[in-house]
């Protein structure tokens, strides 16, 4: 969604209220809570662990069109774990 400059300044300055008012609620909105990440982890280390033992099967079995699809679903879901640098989530300030 591309915002305008002056939804961008009024969405910094509610940011900086927010923090302002209740910094640790804030905090939360930035960081998530544990307990999604934890879920979110878990799921994808089933969803990886799945994956790789339905790749070895079906290499097993000489299914190697399953064999890899599987392995492309652990390699994804491996990927979707690792945590990703966090992007700024305020905008630099311009002077005015």
């Amino acid at each position: 969604m591309i915002l305008s400059e002056r939804e961008r300044r009024m969405l910094v300055e509610i940011e900086r209220q927010l923090t302002v008012t209740d910094p640790q609620l804030a905090r939360l909105m930035r960081l998530g809570t544990r307990s999604t990440t934890a879920w979110t982890r878990r799921a994808c280390d089933s969803v990886t662990a799945l994956a790789r033992l339905s790749a070895l099967l079906c290499a097993v079995l000489f299914l190697i069109g399953p064999a890899v699809v599987a392995v492309l679903l652990a390699t994804a879901s491996h990927h979707l774990r690792r945590p990703r640098p966090s992007r700024a989530r305020h905008l630099p300030e311009r002077s005015r």
